[in-house]
């Protein structure tokens, strides 16, 4: 398979990716690694008082999940810049499915 060295075109789509699942753990190294230690992503009653039955990913985890699938799908380009809109919050124990589109050049 040969390598599309062509510019990305915007609106391109990018092969998803599945990330999770999360685990208590997982997030505790997260934000150990990040210093966001936000109660929400670590303690389960404090979480569960915003409504929430499990502790939420960290928004900024799933972000970073995006630079291999950049990378996997275009090795050739830079990424200068990255911007994310989060719809669904991802809990403890569940898997994402990661997706995006060339916004533009």
């Amino acid at each position: 398979m040969s390598l599309d060295l062509s510019a990305p075109h915007p609106g391109e789509k990018l092969p998803p990716l599945v990330v999770g699942p999360f685990h208590a753990a997982d997030l505790a190294a997260y934000a150990d690694a990040s210093g966001d230690s936000n109660p929400l992503h670590l303690d389960l009653p404090f979480a569960q008082s915003f409504g929430f039955t499990s502790r939420p990913a960290h928004g900024m985890r799933l972000l970073a999940a995006f630079e291999p699938l950049l990378r996997d799908w275009r090795p050739d380009l830079l990424l200068i810049g990255l911007r994310g809109q989060f719809l669904t919050p991802v809990l403890e124990g569940e898997t994402a499915i990661l997706t995006a589109r060339v916004a533009k050049i």
